[in-house]
């Protein structure tokens, strides 16, 4: 699963066409975050178990209204066999890989309430990393999800020049989030190093979970229909090919995200 922003002001009413943009890039990332979410979860039991203790594109593809996903150029994570058992290629998973760290401010936050929530990337030399490439247009991607799937959000954080990355957040609902920063740091030697590094966020109060949706290739949300292709493979980079339609036709008029 990168591009980040500052902190804003509050946002004005959307129009309905900003709306309908907003709604499509949202229906366009949801079932492929649902699949990766699934299965980061499931394998995060399994390492947990199995290995204790533990620590813790741009799109291209057909015109119209498919959208052939990739990883992008130099951010695809590697796999196998002997990486998937370590859970040590399986993005998200973890707090920390490959010598660099996340180190958020708090992670606490009340429901409902608008704050800045700050984060840091920590790198082999134990300090913050301030040289990020830009990939799928930003240098860092902000995935927030509620653990039952019944929140999402993706934000694009803005980097101040002591490396301390900042964005607005509002978690409406109590309960167990997860944040994913997915983000390519440039090494010593300039080279891209393709991570995501995740964190369990804690909102306070009257927490009550919801089971989990059953799994499906088709989503129908305020009048646009979804589905995806493909079968995603634990430690394989696979394709995955989304459409989306409304009213029964293709829609062609999609952002890029």
């Amino acid at each position: 699963m990168a591009e980040p922003s500052v902190t804003e002001a509050p946002p004005r009413p959307a129009s309905p066409s900003a709306r309908d943009g907003a709604s499509l890039r949202l229906l366009a990332v949801a079932g492929g975050l649902a699949v990766a979410l699934v299965a980061g979860f499931a394998l995060g039991g399994v390492v947990r178990d199995s290995a204790r203790p533990t620590g813790s594109g741009p799109t291209g593809g057909p015109t119209g209204a498919s959208m052939h996903a990739s990883g992008g150029a130099g951010h695809q994570h590697a796999g196998g066999a002997a990486a998937v058992a370590a859970g040590a290629e399986v993005g998200g998973l973890a707090v920390s890989a490959g010598g660099y760290t996340l180190v958020p401010e708090a992670t606490s936050l009340t429901a409902g309430a608008r704050s800045t929530w700050r984060f840091r990337v920590i790198g082999p030399d134990r300090k913050p990393v301030r040289s990020f490439a830009v990939v799928h247009d930003k240098r860092m991607h902000l995935i927030v999800a509620r653990r039952d799937f019944s929140g999402y959000q993706h934000l694009h954080p803005t980097m101040a020049p002591d490396g301390t990355w900042s964005v607005d957040l509002v978690l409406p609902q109590a309960g167990a989030w997860r944040a994913y920063a997915d983000f390519a740091a440039i090494g010593s030697t300039k080279a891209q190093v393709p991570l995501t590094l995740g964190v369990d966020l804690t909102v306070p109060g009257d927490y009550r979970p919801r089971p989990l949706p059953d799994a499906a290739r088709e989503s129908i949300v305020d009048g646009f229909t979804v589905t995806y292709e493909g079968t995603p493979r634990l430690g394989e980079t696979q394709a995955l090919l989304f459409r989306v339609h409304r009213n029964g036709s293709p829609v062609a008029d999609l952002q890029r995200y």
